[in-house]
């Protein structure tokens, strides 16, 4: 049985509405952003992401939402933030859920403007 091949082509993604969301959160000792989006709310999704978080270094890390709207056209809108922000690309030291999506942006005030114009 061959099996479909997975693709990241955000044109290739039935889009649809979803919650785009900010978060800023220490990680490694560093107040960085995350960019995200999620079905569910966003009590659940950060409920995720610090469950994750304590797994692996038995804490939990201090998160704020500085945004979160549905949206339509949620995978675009999310791969717009992501291609305007990859040059802030932070990695982690340890993996954990939602680490994919961080950022390094010194000026909190910048990327919530950019996400404002996105939404």
């Amino acid at each position: 049985m061959k099996l479909p091949k997975v693709s990241m082509d955000v044109d290739k993604v039935i889009d649809g509405k979803g919650l785009l969301y900010l978060l800023e959160l220490d990680v490694d000792d560093r107040r960085v952003q995350k960019i995200g989006i999620t079905r569910r709310s966003i009590e659940d999704r950060v409920c995720e992401i610090t469950s994750s978080y304590f797994k692996t270094r038995r804490y939990f890390p201090y998160v704020r939402p500085k945004r979160f709207r549905e949206v339509d056209e949620v995978f675009k809108k999310e791969a717009m933030l992501l291609e305007f922000f990859k040059s802030y690309r932070y990695e982690v030291k340890q993996k954990f859920s939602g680490f994919s999506e961080l950022v390094d942006v010194d000026n909190i005030d910048f990327i919530v403007k950019v996400y404002e114009e996105v939404v």
